[in-house]
């Protein structure tokens, strides 16, 4: 009798067990960390999950509001970045500027960083 193996390949991110995945993950998080602390909100990340939260008493929940409001826009713009990569004579074929990501359009942009790399066209 055969064993049978099921598996999909994947599109994006790295291959469950890749030595490199949890690293690289770290390095990508990390900017958002940042990001988020400078709001004075927590971040609380578990596998491919991440929670905002922050304390505050009954008094400062209008700031607490918009403290985390401010960091979810943040946030938010962090998450929407969209650019072409690829060589001069291609892009140059390309002419779609805003790309339709749910209910939101993004951008494309010049410059994306990524993993602590800049990459501008």
């Amino acid at each position: 009798m055969g064993s049978c193996r099921l598996c999909s390949q994947s599109l994006y991110g790295f291959p469950p067990g890749s030595v490199l995945g949890p690293l690289l993950y770290v390095l990508y998080t990390a900017e958002l960390h940042q990001l988020v602390e400078r709001h004075g909100v927590n971040l609380h990340q578990y596998a491919d999950d991440c929670q905002l939260y922050l304390s505050t008493p009954v008094s400062g929940a209008a700031a607490a509001v918009s403290f985390l409001s401010a960091c979810l826009n943040d946030v938010n713009a962090w998450l929407s970045r969209v650019m072409w990569i690829g060589s001069s004579q291609l892009l140059d074929k390309i002419d779609i500027c805003v790309v339709p990501v749910t209910s939101a359009c993004v951008t494309v942009s010049d410059t994306v960083h990524d993993l602590g790399v800049i990459f501008d066209c």
